[in-house]
């Protein structure tokens, strides 16, 4: 069981990314976080920075309350692609794949038949660190994400027993599929306790637009997001 405690290790990987993110000794640096962030993860960006000579400050602001009908957790990361080269230099070219395909076309041995159309859509990718002024990285994830246009996305996602939602951050018991139809999820079909969690948690937003598609892609955290 991990514990909420400084490791050697885990200071090296901070450091590394910001040595990627072109962190200067004697730079200025600010670490932005707010009351309910991890504790531990604040103290290891500033022991990273601290290793590496710059010059840190924290800017800490209240965390919101809570207006969410049901509560919203982040998604978590993987090291899937430590080493990977191939798979590295496949990502690196998969935003030009995206920006230039007309059609997405998503599936699985568990059902899943998704057709996103591609036409207009708006793409971005990201790697990781930001190592250039003016941009955004969600480390370690590596992603490539498209927005699509009204109406673009139709077909059927199936969660299969063992995959993990990140949402209830458990691993699904049972199939839950989930019908598509021009962007909004208009069936939720499965039977026992992970078809009946997410029923409920699309009914407690109250809004049809919580049924809604968001982005489309793949890279380090998943292959597609409702």
């Amino acid at each position: 069981m991990l514990r909420d405690r400084i490791e050697a290790k885990w200071i090296d990987a901070f450091v590394r990314v910001f040595e990627l993110c072109k962190v200067r000794a004697g730079e200025a640096c600010a670490v932005l976080s707010e009351t309910q962030s991890r504790a531990l993860n604040v103290h290891l960006a500033e022991l990273a920075l601290a290793r590496l000579g710059a010059t840190m400050f924290h800017v800490v602001v209240p965390s919101p309350q809570q207006h969410a009908p049901v509560p919203v957790r982040s998604t978590g990361g993987a090291t899937a692609l430590a080493d990977q080269r191939a798979a590295i230099a496949g990502l690196k070219a998969a935003v030009k794949r995206a920006r230039a395909a007309k059609t997405m076309r998503v599936v699985s041995a568990a059902g899943t038949e998704l057709t996103v159309d591609m036409r207009e859509a708006s793409t971005a990718g990201v790697w990781g660190w930001c190592d250039r002024p003016r941009t955004v990285a969600h480390w370690p994830g590596g992603l490539v994400v498209s927005f699509p246009r009204t109406g673009a996305v139709n077909g059927m996602v199936v969660l299969d027993a063992g995959d993990v939602n990140l949402t209830f951050k458990r691993y699904l018991e049972s199939p839950v599929r989930l019908a598509i139809e021009a962007d909004y999820v208009t069936r939720i079909e499965g039977t026992g306790t992970d078809a009946e969690l997410m029923r409920r948690y699309f009914a407690a937003w109250g809004d049809r637009e919580a049924y809604a598609t968001s982005h489309v892609g793949w890279g380090l955290n998943g292959t597609h997001h409702v």
